[in-house]
């Protein structure tokens, strides 16, 4: 009888199911102590609008619409990822978003080079950079794409810092 017993709580003890070690060890790192200045998350946010811009430019014109393309990329960088117009960047509820707006209708209006942007909102919880995408000669819209602080203070790694900071020198 007890080596029943004993038999049935060592196989319930036994979990078949396997840990995520490397999925553990990436949490760790996400969750580490960092020492990040204002002028260094700019440029993480900066490198990634521009890395996931790029990104969707070349999926262009599906990734517009669809939201399979933007999805994965979102999720890789924590990020939110929308495609607006001129008109729905201007009727945007926050005033940073609608400021910027107004920037690039007075360049597309004055025919001057349209750059990407990078803003601080929400007291700096968020990071907004938006960049046009041309079809042609014309512009198209705008690729909007929120990063929340907490999320950059996440994801940044050691090496990414000092690439950062070898990149402004």
């Amino acid at each position: 009888m007890k080596k029943i017993l004993f038999l049935s709580l060592l196989l319930a003890a036994c979990n078949p199911k396997r840990l995520d070690t490397a999925g553990m060890a990436q949490e760790m790192r996400d969750r580490q102590p960092k020492r990040v200045t204002p002028s260094q998350l700019a440029a993480l946010a900066d490198e990634w609008g521009r890395q996931l811009t790029d990104s969707l430019n070349q999926r262009l014109p599906t990734a517009l619409t669809d939201t399979a393309q933007t999805g994965p990329l979102a999720r890789r960088y924590g990020a939110a990822i929308r495609f607006s117009t001129l008109k729905q960047l201007t009727a945007h509820p926050d005033p940073k978003v609608r400021e910027v707006a107004a920037a690039y209708l007075y360049a597309v209006n004055n025919r001057l080079d349209v750059d990407p942007n990078l803003q601080k909102l929400a007291d700096g919880a968020e990071w907004l950079y938006t960049a046009p995408v041309r079809q042609g000669d014309s512009l198209a819209g705008f690729w909007a794409i929120t990063f929340p602080r907490k999320e950059l203070l996440r994801r940044v790694d050691a090496k990414g810092l000092e690439r950062l900071n070898k990149s402004r020198e």
